[in-house]
């Protein structure tokens, strides 16, 4: 029928990154280049995605720690934000980094004040990088204006490592949805690899 009327028939098929945020964008752009540039047949390319998502890694660094601890009970299972943990955090000016992967949420270490916790996390995706990862993008998003962090010497200094390394880096406004659930100016970040994490 659509063909009658002109009109290309069209599918629509939902796939779950397991990692949240910046994962989907990884998978989309792995899906397109599968597609577009390597001239493979849809079918394929999608299934070569579905096996990839267990590869990919999420990171989360809540910039707001009370926006996510007045939030937390409309988190399925989120009970991480205890007060004591927040009143330390408070006090100490700590900013959790949280990894995504496979359907789990893990807190992996502490920084200090959001660009100290942005330096720890570039510090871990470097060594993921060196190790080798399965796809040639690391995706990024903010919950704030790109110009509030874009020209910050710590994420510019990543993404010129990244470019040696042959790695390219997106980097996007935080979706709505995401924004809302861990609180403006909130940092995501993306990779996928095969090899265990070090």
């Amino acid at each position: 029928m659509g063909q009658q009327w002109g009109r290309v028939p069209f599918r629509i098929r939902l796939c779950d990154s397991m990692s949240m945020f910046t994962g989907h964008a990884l998978l989309v752009y792995e899906l397109v280049k599968r597609v577009h540039l390597g001239q493979q047949p849809i079918n394929r390319a999608t299934r070569e995605i579905d096996t990839m998502r267990d590869q990919v890694y999420g990171y989360l660094i809540p910039n707001d720690l009370s926006y996510m601890r007045e939030r937390r009970h409309l988190r399925k299972g989120d009970n991480n934000i205890s007060w004591i943990n927040f009143q330390l955090a408070s006090a100490f000016n700590l900013r959790p980094i949280v990894q995504l992967h496979r359907g789990n949420t893990d807190k992996i270490d502490t920084g200090k004040g959001f660009w100290g916790a942005m330096e720890k996390l570039f510090a871990h995706v470097k060594k993921q990088i060196q190790q080798g990862l399965t796809s040639d993008v690391i995706t990024m998003s903010y919950g704030g204006l790109l110009e509030e962090i874009k020209d910050e010497p710590v994420l510019l200094a990543f993404r010129e490592f990244c470019k040696q390394q042959g790695i390219k880096t997106m980097l996007s406004m935080m979706s709505i949805t995401g924004a809302i659930n861990v609180g403006p100016k909130s940092f995501a970040l993306s990779f996928a690899t095969d090899k265990e994490l070090v």
